[in-house]
């Protein structure tokens, strides 16, 4: 029962409107940016957008909102146990007469049972039945003061984590928001409900429809809210111009169609190498695109499969765009390492990966305010080696002011750029910018990203004011994580194996 509780927490919006004035803060699109970012499996950036929030809001339950959940992706979905806990009491501490602070001591009564230790998590749930005799959730946390009782301390690693049947099923959004989804395949198709039972069989094409809440087969009312088509033997199923192995699941939700591929996870990998890097570099760089690519997808099915989907056919989780994209380079590579992961003390990683370095990697906590013990910076002159290396970009500040709107963040006319803080690896930290009415600081991530990650590739940069705009000169492209794809592209053109690349960028890493 409480392991179950703590999987199905869920997190509150609200919508709160600011009075008028030289800075406005949309707080609504931060939190639907960030609940976004959740969706798609982008754990470390969905806290860097809670971080912004809570520094930007002028309002105590924002920010008590912000960190509460913030603390829950630590505890729910990064297992870090230690770092939930903290950020837990943060919010209790600051925000203690806040609704959330309720939340917050429940949840580390939860995390403290869900890590052996009983005896603590027995005195925060009886604090919360004296300081919230009324709290919703008090039967549970009466039931929770007895259980901690009888609770065994148990190995966290083995808790969390059971190895991979390496051809288990993953799921994949590959789209929402469809009002019709139409599937072909070169034999006959079948249709299931979600409890298995055949709707349809025969068939060279099915159109499935949402009207009035109400799924449609081929024009026929179902009684389902869920159909399965599935293909003959090796069969590739047909959704526009696209085609894919395994099977297409359709289903209702929010706003329209959800099409959702499942298929073996070594067969996903076929889709995303590609997609990732490209087909044509070296075959050892390759490989470690694909472990890391299996890696993090494995990472993301075991903490969502629950759920409908266990990550997305964007760049938001990793880019995949079926069997069309499909190389014999590519997939030689996911079959030449095939069920190979990267695990930290037993359990599989995060395994973060970006385009180029710039010649230092980056420890997220100077990304998303998000330390991951594992993911430390190295330096990385193979990146360097990369073409087009640096790059530089001028905008004028009314182009900037206008991005920040589209993103929530209304501000007066500005004035100044200015540069706050840069990590060890002389990333921008955080930058203020100075308008009419005040200052206004972010996030250096949060910043590059608002402006555009194609213009502002990274923030491995220096700026400059010119009197009505900026220049940024920055090196590498993307967050600066794990991998860099480029430096990985060079250490194989130097004769470098994929094992050697992947304990290079993931030293902190166990590969088997």
């Amino acid at each position: 029962m409480a392991r179950k509780f703590l999987a199905t927490l869920l997190f509150v919006f609200i919508c709160t409107a600011l009075p008028s004035s030289a800075f406005t803060l949309d707080e609504q699109q931060f939190l639907t940016k960030a609940r976004a970012y959740l969706d798609e499996g982008s754990y470390l950036e969905a806290i860097g957008v809670y971080r912004a929030l809570q520094e930007l809001s002028a309002q105590a339950e924002i920010k008590a909102l912000a960190l509460l959940n913030i603390a829950n992706i630590y505890g729910q979905q990064l297992k870090d146990y230690g770092r939930a806990i903290e950020e837990y009491a943060t919010l209790i501490k600051k925000y203690e007469k806040s609704r959330y602070a309720a939340q917050a001591m429940f949840s580390s009564g939860m995390i403290l049972h869900e890590m052996g230790r009983s005896k603590d998590a027995q005195e925060f749930f009886s604090l919360y039945l004296k300081k919230y005799p009324a709290g919703e959730a008090r039967e549970v946390a009466a039931f929770m003061v007895d259980a901690s009782g009888l609770a065994e301390r148990i190995d966290d690693s083995q808790r969390f984590f059971v190895g991979p049947a390496r051809d288990e099923a993953i799921r994949v959004l590959l789209e929402r928001g469809l009002e019709r989804v139409t599937i072909t395949a070169r034999n006959t198709l079948t249709v299931f409900d979600r409890q298995g039972m055949s709707l349809a069989s025969g068939l060279p094409l099915v159109s499935i429809e949402l009207r009035g809440g109400v799924l449609y087969l081929d024009g026929q009312a179902l009684e389902t809210n869920q159909v399965v088509v599935m293909g003959g033997n090796r069969t590739l199923l047909q959704h526009g111009s696209r085609s894919y192995r395994g099977r297409l699941i359709a289903k209702t939700a929010s706003g329209g169609l959800e099409l959702i591929n499942e298929l073996p996870l070594e067969a996903y990998l076929y889709g995303v190498v590609p997609r990732e890097m490209p087909s044509r570099w070296p075959m050892e760089a390759l490989k470690a695109q694909a472990v890391a690519a299996r890696t993090y997808a494995f990472y993301l099915k075991q903490r969502t499969n629950s759920l409908d989907y266990h990550l997305c056919a964007t760049t938001m989780s990793q880019a995949y765009n079926g069997a069309a994209f499909e190389t014999d380079n590519t997939n030689r590579a996911v079959d030449e390492t095939r069920g190979q992961l990267l695990y930290y003390r037993g359990v599989p990683a995060l395994a973060y990966f970006h385009a180029h370095s710039g010649g230092i990697t980056e420890d997220p906590r100077h990304v998303w305010s998000a330390p991951v013990p594992y993911l430390r910076p190295v330096v990385d002159s193979f990146s360097m080696m990369a073409p087009s290396s640096s790059w530089s970009v001028t905008l004028d500040y009314e182009t900037i002011r206008r991005s920040l709107g589209r993103a929530g963040i209304e501000l007066g006319a500005i004035a100044e750029i200015v540069p706050l803080e840069f990590s060890p690896s002389n990333r921008l930290v955080r930058v203020k910018i100075v308008h009419q009415g005040g200052e206004t600081t972010l996030g250096g991530n949060e910043f590059r990203l608002i402006l555009g990650p194609t213009l502002i590739r990274s923030t491995l940069l220096a700026l400059t004011n010119n009197g009505g705009s900026v220049t940024f000169e920055g090196r590498g492209y993307g967050h600066g994580v794990g991998m860099s794809q480029w430096g990985a592209m060079a250490m194989a053109r130097e004769g470098y194996n994929w094992r050697e690349i992947l304990k290079y960028y993931y030293p902190e890493l166990e590969l088997r």
